[in-house]
């Protein structure tokens, strides 16, 4: 998990870097290996790394490629030297495999990113929830830590919250809480944090902020 964190954290370009170095390598050995040896299943591993690690467009275009350096490494190897027929069968074959494995994982990679999303969001006011915010905190304060950082975090409550479920009923209950959350998200910096921990209570987390600011 660890490494994959890793690679998740690494830039675009980064990514595509390490994909082309990939098919490079694989062609390079596949060329000279010949037709004794298959590498047909490394070509997938440049194309599922930028489709998890970068989006889907990059990880057509690495596919593409990689059907390329397929195609160039096999034509060195002369395997199918008297059926160019065959040859252009086995890359439309390869393409297609590429292709498919870079829809399949980045549309694998896109459900999974919003279920996270989904896990760390208040489903009501559409702020963090406890957890996103306590994952934030726990964040800070290793930084804090580290570096000597000041950081603030405020507790907030609505006063008088279940007098207005009781009497004006839990939807008005509902929109009171969407305002607070909208006023709040609206003045802080972006570097802040706002979450609903539960109810009625919010919770504010700023960072390199001490308490006269």
């Amino acid at each position: 998990m660890k490494n994959l964190n890793f690679l998740e954290g690494l830039s675009r370009s980064t990514v595509i870097s390490i994909a082309l170095l990939l098919l490079v390598i694989v062609g390079l050995l596949d060329s000279l290996t010949g037709p004794v040896y298959s590498f047909s299943a490394l070509y997938l591993v440049p194309v599922v790394l930028t489709a998890w690690c970068a989006d889907r467009s990059r990880a057509i275009l690495i596919a593409m490629a990689g059907a390329a350096v397929w195609l160039i490494a096999d034509m060195a190897g002369k395997t199918y030297h008297a059926l160019p027929l065959a040859l252009f069968w086995n890359e439309i074959m390869e393409l297609s495999l590429f292709l498919f494995a870079a829809y399949v994982i980045s549309a694998l990679k896109g459900k999974l990113d919003n279920e996270e999303e989904a896990a760390r969001t208040d489903q009501l006011t559409g702020i963090a929830n406890r957890r996103r915010f306590c994952e934030v905190a726990e964040d800070e304060i290793r930084r804090s830590r580290r570096y000597n950082n000041p950081f603030t975090v405020t507790y907030l409550d609505i006063d008088n919250f279940k007098t207005v479920n009781d009497t004006q009923g839990h939807s008005e209950g509902d929109r009171l809480l969407r305002q607070v959350a909208s006023t709040l998200t609206a003045v802080i910096r972006e570097s802040d944090t706002v979450a609903r921990l539960g109810g009625d209570e919010f919770a504010l987390f700023m960072p390199e902020t001490d308490g006269d600011a």
